[in-house]
């Protein structure tokens, strides 16, 4: 019933963009600069879900998230056994790769790299953002917005403009990937009803997986082009809490003086036609109200 119920009511809207399709072939650029905006507006405002997805803290079942987590961990501990050699030929790499993950206290009081997320772009990203909670005791969170607005707008422009096609490879990474898994899905569809004789769809069952396939391919690389850019803009996002970690040192809470001075104001902002003694009065407030 509530299939039914659906179907009756988007079916106008349905048997509009069937009629439209044909009719739109002839601007077939108009439409696909349309799509093109779209999807990008889309992603874009999907930003943080694909961030969070990517990060392993959304989207993950428990158990393949622990157990990636566990891998990860594993890797960083066979690759901090390599780079205790300071004369191997790589050892600056060795430890290079090591600064990409953050760092936690052992049970031997020694500080060491370590894997707190199920992808690397988890564990980059944790690497920088840990990084003014272990140097300075500063929650990044609450911080960094009142640190980016404390900055002038060369320095913001510089960093955003750096961090963007980082961002643009990672949502390429997601649209990809979401489109993949709408090709495997229609080819499941086309592959069970080719089983079931419903139609001869083995075709294109064939063209959607393979155009999946390549979906997913696609997705992995753009998210592997994006890892540098994330070290990057961390090393960025940790220079700026070095270097203007001062500007927000004088905040605190407001004295008493304070905020009697906004309490007394406040009234005297938002009913200036009145006088401060009527405020808060039962006549004054019947007035405002309309007497109502």
């Amino acid at each position: 019933m509530p299939g039914a119920i659906v179907t009756a009511f988007v079916s106008p809207v349905a048997f509009l963009i069937l009629d439209l399709a044909a009719r739109l072939r002839a601007y077939e650029g108009q439409v696909l600069l349309g799509l093109v905006v779209l999807t990008g507006f889309l992603l874009s405002i999907l930003g943080a879900n694909i961030y969070e997805f990517y990060e392993g803290r959304r989207g993950w079942p428990g158990p393949v998230k622990r157990w990636r987590t566990r891998r990860w961990a594993k890797h960083v501990t066979d690759r901090l056994a390599k780079a205790q050699d300071p004369k191997a030929l790589d050892y600056d790499e060795r430890w290079s790769a090591l600064r990409q993950f953050p760092t936690a206290k052992g049970v031997d009081g020694i500080v060491r790299p370590t894997a707190t997320a199920p992808t690397k772009l988890g564990n980059v990203l944790a690497s920088y953002e840990n990084y003014p909670e272990d140097r300075y005791g500063m929650d990044s969170v609450f911080y960094w917005d009142r640190l980016w607005l404390s900055l002038d707008k060369d320095s913001r422009d510089e960093i955003d403009n750096a961090w963007a096609p980082t961002d643009a490879l990672l949502y390429t990474s997601a649209g990809l990937l979401m489109s993949a898994v709408i090709y495997l899905g229609l080819a499941a569809v086309a592959a069970i009803a080719t089983f079931l004789r419903v139609g001869s769809l083995d075709e294109l069952a064939a063209t959607y997986t393979i155009l999946g396939l390549v979906g997913v391919l696609g997705a992995g690389l753009f998210y592997s082009l994006s890892i540098p850019g994330h070290v990057s803009n961390g090393e960025a996002f940790k220079s700026v809490f070095d270097l203007y970690r001062s500007r927000v040192a004088t905040l605190g809470a407001a004295s008493s003086n304070e905020r009697a001075t906004w309490e007394r104001i406040s009234p005297e902002l938002q009913y200036s036609d009145y006088p401060q003694s009527a405020i808060g009065s039962g006549v004054a407030s019947e007035e405002l109200s309309g007497g109502s």
